[in-house]
């Protein structure tokens, strides 16, 4: 077993060092202030505030977050200072960066608890 760099080995239970936080940053998170920590991912940003649901995909409206965390997947895919695409896992927060979290074109989210999403035009047979 690979013990991390600072950590404390004592008979199989790691102690991790303690997280240092950087400056705290405000950012906008679908138009709504959010306080951040400066160097921090826009995943760890949307999950820290209880997001769970960064888009919609554009054929079934199905809700996507984060999956594999590390860049891979596309599945947490956010807008963020109107660049468009951009993997919240991967991207660093900024003060007075603007994320948003918005459905693909052509659909959107209800407002319901449940996160699906429904074709603007009401089309049902897209579903």
């Amino acid at each position: 077993m690979r013990i991390p760099r600072g950590a404390v080995y004592r008979r199989s239970v790691v102690s991790l060092p303690p997280v240092e936080r950087r400056d705290q940053i405000t950012v906008s998170v679908d138009g709504q202030p959010v306080l951040a920590y400066a160097g921090e991912s826009v995943a760890a940003v949307l999950l820290a505030q209880g997001i769970r649901t960064f888009r919609h995909t554009a054929k079934m409206g199905e809700g996507r977050g984060i999956y594999c965390g590390i860049g891979i997947c596309y599945d947490c895919l956010v807008t963020v200072d109107g660049v468009a695409n951009l993997r919240a896992c991967l991207t660093p927060v900024a003060a007075g960066c603007a994320i948003e979290t918005r459905p693909s074109a052509g659909w959107q989210a209800l407002t319901g608890s449940d996160g699906m999403a429904m074709p603007v035009d009401g089309d049902q047979a897209a579903l």
